[in-house]
């Protein structure tokens, strides 16, 4: 863990079993936190870390968050290996990421490393067929994903408005 540059923020996570280094979405329709488990989710929110420099408190029973920086993320093969350079996405396995491909819009950032190695890895039972599971660090960079490494534009919930300049990302104008 990156403890040293890392800021954080407290959030209660429905449902158990947040992990260090998991990823985890907000629900707005029902305004709460839950382990990512869908691929490519547009709703990610966060990495849950172990140990931040600096904990901003917003729930007393939460757990702590970060959204931008470097971190150990929890990552598996089910979309195959990964390589350094890598854009990581959200998987089907609840808070765990997976190498994004080309049909994925949502990213969570970049991998740092490069996973499996040949370390301690654990296995993930996912339906009839078992893959790797383990972390690897990544450098943040949670939102739609703008260019692919064959140069393609994803397709992200990102517009922007030539003439204001603004840029709508999740509904929002920035």
């Amino acid at each position: 863990q990156f403890g040293d540059t890392t800021i954080a923020k407290t959030y209660l996570i429905s449902g158990d079993g947040a992990e260090f280094g998991d990823l985890v979405s907000f629900d707005r329709a029902t305004q709460t936190f839950h382990l990512a488990s869908e691929t490519s989710d547009p709703n990610l929110f966060g990495v849950v870390v172990a140990n931040p420099a600096i904990v901003l408190r917003t729930s007393t029973e939460g757990v702590p968050l970060i959204n931008s920086g470097e971190v150990s993320v929890q990552v598996t093969t089910v979309n195959g290996p990964i390589n350094a350079g890598d854009s990581i996405t959200s998987s089907s396995i609840p808070g765990k990421g997976q190498k994004a491909d080309s049909s994925t819009s949502f990213i969570v950032g970049t991998a740092l490393d490069s996973f499996p190695e040949q370390s301690t890895n654990a296995s993930i039972a996912v339906s009839t067929s078992t893959v790797d599971g383990g972390s690897i660090r990544v450098l943040l960079a949670i939102g739609p994903k703008s260019v692919d490494a064959e140069g393609s534009v994803g397709t992200g919930d990102a517009t922007g408005d030539p003439a204001t300049g603004l840029l709508n990302v999740l509904g929002v104008s920035t």
